[in-house]
């Protein structure tokens, strides 16, 4: 197996990430056919601990998969994870990352990890991203109480962003993370405080994509899709646990419907209390998600959109190229099946570099 990722046909799909090159802002955006999850490999690259124990899954996800950074926020953010003086977390396993052995054979989890971050502007200084050579992406959040407070930070981003932009090798496509259900502010921000977002981050002349839930309204996705500035959506982001549907909690968090008194005194319940929820991804969100970009391109939405969440095989991949994805997003499965990345990532790339749009459903 390893002897196929070294070589084959996997070095066809590394001549073809090559040629993503250095990326300009255009009229249309050309995504390569992964995408890594914000924060799948930190914020530089340099992934976790544990990565150490699936490292080839780990390079390949590297290797043929667009970088995306954790998210940061322009200020410090302490949030529920300890960092070390690198950013890393200080626990192997942190306390805000909820999986058990039930859940990791049920293929979801929990997360409350709050956008812990040193500020936008610890990461510029460091450099690191100035250096990339590759087409990546910033994943941003903005996070204070109100709307013009919100507005005011936005416009503090940007300028931290020009002060710096000139000395990036490749200008970074922006994420802006809409939809993180670990924020005090809520987890939506108003289709109109979008767009007036989506208008402060202009001057950049970046590419913008748009994070949102698979939760949201489609005539609001359409409205900030239609907006000048941006470039595209990606979704879905995770889902606040208390919207996510009855039908995924029986069948992987159960005790929380059944609530026995045994029930009550499980640790996910602890967790789930103690937390607030905090967030839900896994492969039970494949269907909600696919259903939501098949609606979004039956409403109009012409734009890329990024599919992600809950493509745990290649079938995954398929169901979101059919639904009407420009490409997806596959960072969960390196925790719970890694061995199927690989096979995932050259089912993205046959269908999204080589099959014609027009066999699309």
């Amino acid at each position: 197996m390893y002897t196929c990722v070294n070589g084959g046909i996997f070095t066809v799909l590394e001549q073809l990430n090559k040629e993503e090159g250095k990326m300009e802002k255009s009229h249309d955006m050309q995504l390569p056919p992964v995408i890594l999850p914000s924060g799948t490999l930190g914020f530089f690259g340099e992934g976790y601990r544990w990565h150490k124990f699936i490292y080839p899954f780990v390079w390949l996800a590297k290797k043929f998969a667009m970088f995306v950074a954790k998210t940061v926020t322009v200020d410090k953010t302490v949030g529920n994870m300890s960092l070390k003086d690198d950013s890393s977390p200080k626990q192997m396993r942190p306390d805000c990352i909820f999986i058990d052995l039930k859940r990791w054979i049920c293929g979801g989890m929990l997360n409350a990890i709050g956008l812990s971050n040193f500020g936008l502007q610890y990461y510029l200084r460091q450099g690191e991203w100035q250096k990339f050579t590759k087409q990546w992406a910033l994943s941003i959040m903005l996070v204070r109480k109100t709307h013009p407070e919100r507005l005011l930070e936005a416009r503090q981003i940007v300028n931290l962003l020009l002060e710096h932009w000139n000395a990036f090798n490749v200008k970074p496509i922006i994420k802006l993370n809409g939809s993180c259900p670990n924020v005090k502010h809520g987890n939506k921000t108003s289709t109109a405080e979008q767009l007036e977002i989506s208008d402060v981050f202009m001057p950049l002349n970046a590419h913008i994509i748009v994070k949102l839930n698979a939760l949201a309204d489609i005539d609001s996705a359409r409205e900030i899709a239609e907006h000048d500035a941006c470039s595209g959506l990606c979704v879905s982001n995770t889902f606040p646990f208390d919207e996510v549907p009855d039908w995924i909690k029986w069948k992987v968090f159960p005790e929380v419907i059944r609530q026995t008194e045994k029930d009550k005194q499980s640790k996910v319940i602890k967790w789930i209390k103690k937390y607030s929820g905090g967030g839900y991804s896994g492969k039970d969100m494949l269907p909600i998600v696919v259903a939501w970009i098949a609606s979004a391109r039956q409403a109009g939405i012409t734009k890329p959109i990024v599919g992600g969440g809950g493509i745990f095989t290649p079938l995954g991949v398929w169901k979101m190229y059919r639904a009407g994805a420009s490409s997806v997003s596959i960072g969960t499965p390196l925790l719970f099946r890694p061995l199927v990345v690989p096979f995932s990532i050259l089912t993205a790339y046959v269908l999204f570099k080589w099959i014609p749009n027009k066999w699309r459903r």
